[in-house]
Parts: structure tokens; C-alpha cells; sequence
């Protein structure tokens, strides 16, 4: 079970992760100031090669307009056709969405990308690189320790926005 718990956080995370990533990398200011996500095709195929459990996302979010709110719907929308019920219960789903671990992940998650953005920000950088230096950036000490102060900090930690898993 526990086990379960960390196989969901992972997963309902690495969508959130690369639905930034894209973000990062792919979106261009329209005419009329809207932005719109445009994955190069060789940026496509890379990411069926390297993360075909991804694919899809990538492919649902390619040439459409995005903004926050369409961004929220479209990730939790995924998170619940691939993650509610095919492979984890509605539970665990919206148990993990709710947990004090997954909200940590993500505000680490965008506190690495707001101190590495002028790195990351120099060349496009594959999301498979994006997590490895995410999760050295995580393991430093000094992250660790801060990891831990989060986790028994009575403090509310702000994260990506609640998701319901209904279809």
C-alpha cells in the first residue's frame, strides 16, 4: 500500500513536471497575445522515443491555445483517464492530489525552475535531463534538510491547483 502511495506520487507528479516542461519550452506569443503550444515534430518523436507514457499529453497539448485555467483542466483531465482506474483507485488518485507530499514535490519542483531558469533557459534541455538535474538539485543537503522542515512544518504549502479525477 505504501508502496502504491509512492508509485501514484510519482506518476500524478511527472505529469505535472512535464506538462511544465512543455510549457517552458514550447509556447509562443500569437498576433493577438494569446499563447498557443507548438511542439516541433522532431521534439515529438524524441518524446515517443524517450517517453511514450507522455506522448499522448504532448499530443493533446500541441497546437492548442494555452492559458492557466486550460493548462489545470488539461493535466488533471489526463491524470484521470491514464492514473484514475486503469492503473490506481479513484482513492489513491485524489488521496495523493490532497497529500502534504505531493504539494511539497511541486513547490520544490517550481522553486528549482525559478532559481535554475537562466540555465535552463540557455538551451533547450530534454525533460529526461530536466529530471535528473531536479532530483540532484533535490538529493543536495541543503535541499534535503529543507525537504524535511516542509514536511513537519505546520505551514500550508501552495501547490499546483486541486484537480478532481472525474472525466
Amino acid at each position: 500500500m505504501i508502496e502504491d502511495k509512492k508509485k501514484a506520487l510519482r506518476d500524478v507528479s511527472e505529469i505535472f513536471k512535464f506538462e511544465n516542461w512543455l510549457r517552458f519550452y514550447f509556447v509562443t506569443e500569437q498576433d493577438d497575445e494569446t499563447l498557443k503550444l507548438e511542439i516541433p515534430t522532431e521534439r515529438l518523436e524524441a518524446i515517443k522515443e524517450a517517453h511514450p507514457h507522455l506522448y499522448d499529453l504532448a499530443k493533446l497539448l500541441d497546437g492548442g491555445v494555452i492559458d492557466y485555467e486550460t493548462s489545470v483542466k488539461s493535466v488533471c483531465s489526463y491524470v484521470g483517464s491514464r492514473l484514475d482506474g486503469p492503473k490506481y483507485t479513484s482513492t489513491l488518485i485524489a488521496n495523493t492530489f490532497d497529500s502534504r507530499e505531493f504539494k511539497i514535490e511541486m513547490y520544490l519542483f517550481d522553486l528549482w525552475i525559478k532559481g535554475h531558469e537562466g540555465y535552463l533557459d540557455e538551451a533547450e534541455r530534454s525533460f529526461g535531463e530536466w529530471q535528473e538535474l531536479f532530483e540532484g538539485w533535490k538529493n543536495t543537503e541543503q535541499v534535503r534538510e529543507y525537504h524535511q522542515k516542509l514536511m513537519v512544518s505546520p505551514a500550508q504549502v501552495e501547490s499546483d491547483p486541486d484537480c478532481t479525477t472525474t472525466h
